[in-house]
């Protein structure tokens, strides 16, 4: 089983892509082969559906069509997901998510990313993605350890929850 994790922060201390990767260790501890997209180190041009496609935008379609499921983080920008992710998302659609699970984590500069999270889930059952019920939302408050933890062991256990559903989600439909 093949997910992607799908990075949608463009700041090089993310803590989006922290907490995104607590999700993915859990998720490949469960079973899965996990692979990161970040929109920092492989950025996407604007969207235009009349360019002919560059080589590292050929290879994000690519990815996204072999994927079993998916984890998307994004930060809270103008309580809604950064222009980075929501560019991405445009480049692909049904033919990618279409009955694939996705575990959606946000980072917020207040206490919660609700707005972010809801606006995912919206955007990701419209292309026919079955979006998992629990997510994970950090605060600025929220702090990690050296080793990429959470400070907050119940903060670690929510988003460690969110990739593991994802992988069992994705074995139930499987069968």
């Amino acid at each position: 089983m093949k997910l992607v994790a799908l990075v949608g922060s463009l700041n090089p201390e993310s803590k989006t892509a922290k907490g995104l990767n607590v999700a993915a260790e859990a998720a490949r501890k469960a079973g899965a082969e996990v692979l990161v997209w970040n929109l920092r180190e492989r950025p996407l041009p604007i969207y235009d559906p009349s360019a002919e496609r560059d080589e590292n935008t050929l290879a994000f379609i690519q990815l996204m069509d072999e994927a079993d499921g998916f984890l998307i983080g994004s930060p809270e920008y103008h309580n809604g997901p950064s222009g980075a992710l929501k560019n991405a998302l445009d480049f692909v659609g049904y033919n990618q998510f279409n009955g694939k699970p996705v575990g959606l984590v946000a980072s917020a500069g207040g206490a919660i990313a609700t707005n972010t999270l809801v606006q995912l889930a919206t955007i990701l059952r419209s292309l026919h993605g079955y979006v998992i019920p629990h997510t994970g939302s950090m605060s600025y408050a929220d702090n990690f350890n050296a080793d990429g933890t959470f400070e907050n062991p119940k903060m670690q256990e929510r988003f460690e929850k969110v990739g593991t559903d994802v992988v069992a989600l994705t074995k139930a439909l499987r069968g």
